[in-house]
């Protein structure tokens, strides 16, 4: 009779298997679930959250042309700027986290002088602070005075982002501050450290586990309607996770949130020259922009002139090519490309002009201002002979950087 119970055996194991299949494809099928209900409450909270900026452009435009007053006009100016800026910043995280999450996102570091970078974010989160009446406690002079290599741009995103959480859930009257310490002895080859610190509302335990998941914001009534699409942390935990970092969270309802984060970074030898910038004798110099919008084109016109440059304009590649060919050696200091163009576009224009008979062909700086921010775009760019890029809508410091580096 022993026979029997092998075989009841068998169909015992079988129906465990059969039972243990049905439970992890009904798990996939809940974590599929989850996954798109949190899509699809992102694209309702998305178009919510842009279109209040956006009706803020729109609304604030409409009153400021029917307005007699400069002084209100200039008021309602800075409302819409205020909420352009909004508007691009959700459009960039956005791409970023869309970005990061297809893997595109590859980092280029470059020496960078760590204290400088922390200094710098804390100048330009600090307005944002005072209007909340929150006291952002940033001592330079505490950090250690080093060159690191780290990847500049995402370095900043991830200080920018947790820095303006820390504010946005920080109630008047409170502090956030910022720490940056050399790790010794090193941690898992980790040897930086650096600590943003908020007396805030804190998080609830039961959001901890949900902090880094796309969208997911805590809506507690004394956050006070705080806006944004809940991407920050999302793109700060996969920076952090590209650098080979870690990011550790303490925090408690009503107390305040500690972030931790350890990297591992190559500190840069200080014999090396970090290039000298060139004086900005910038006025005067003749710029080449290509560029099929015409707004976009009055746009730059008017902020680069100015500035002080001499601007001549062409509508697509090919007039903008045939403008370098007719001009004499150097008198461009610097050809600013559009991609997207009618005729011929900004990658065959520029290998046009680099491939013309003339000792300034190879040498002048050509530099692309497009709308298009991903990276196979950038390295097409620069395949084509490019010798930088800024993504549109530009930013003019960004650009004036550039231009003082490369003429």
């Amino acid at each position: 009779g022993g026979d029997i119970l092998v075989i009841r055996t068998d169909v015992t194991a079988a129906y465990e298997q059969e039972q243990m299949r049905v439970r992890r494809m009904r798990e996939a099928l809940l974590s599929a679930e989850q996954a798109n209900e949190a899509k699809s409450s992102f694209l309702s909270s998305m178009s919510h959250d842009l279109r209040t900026p956006l009706n803020g452009v729109l609304g604030f435009t409409d009153i400021a042309l029917n307005e007699k007053d400069p002084v209100k006009k200039q008021e309602y100016l800075e409302k819409i700027k205020m909420s352009g800026s909004l508007l691009l910043g959700l459009v960039n995280d956005t791409l970023d986290l869309s970005r990061i999450e297809s893997g595109k996102t590859v980092l280029a570091p470059e020496p960078v002088n760590a204290r400088e970078l922390i200094a710098t974010v804390g100048t330009s989160m600090q307005p944002t602070a005072e209007l909340k009446g929150v006291e952002l406690d940033i001592k330079p002079d505490s950090f250690p005075d080093e060159t690191v290599w780290v990847d500049r741009l995402n370095a900043q995103k991830v200080l920018v982002n947790l820095l303006s959480n820390a504010i946005k859930y920080t109630p008047e009257g409170g502090r956030v501050s910022v720490q940056a310490e050399k790790l010794e002895p090193k941690c898992g080859g980790r040897n930086r450290r650096l600590v943003v610190e908020d007396s805030g509302i804190g998080m609830s335990p039961d959001f901890m586990p949900h902090l880094f998941e796309p969208f997911s914001q805590e809506n507690r009534p004394e956050a006070g309607g705080v806006g944004g699409t809940g991407l920050g942390l999302s793109i700060v935990k996969r920076i952090v996770d590209l650098m080979g970092g870690v990011i550790d969270v303490k925090s408690e309802p009503g107390k305040g949130t500690r972030f931790t984060i350890d990297l591992p970074l190559r500190i840069a030898d200080e014999a090396q020259p970090v290039r000298a910038e060139k004086p900005a004798g910038l006025s005067g110099r003749k710029l080449l922009l290509c560029e099929d919008n015409p707004l976009n084109t009055e746009i730059a016109v008017i902020l680069l002139r100015g500035r002080g440059f001499a601007v001549d304009t062409a509508p697509n590649g090919s007039e903008g090519a045939a403008k370098f060919a007719d001009s004499a050696p150097g008198e461009y200091s610097a050809v600013l490309m559009d991609i997207r163009m009618p005729v011929m576009d900004g990658y065959e224009a520029t290998k046009a002009i680099r491939a013309m008979q003339r000792p300034d062909a190879g040498t002048v700086p050509i530099i692309a201002m497009t709308a298009d921010a991903f990276e196979e775009n950038i390295r097409q760019a620069r395949e084509a002979g490019m010798t930088d890029y800024v993504t549109k809508p530009v930013d003019m410091a960004k650009l004036m950087d550039i231009l003082c580096r490369e003429i």
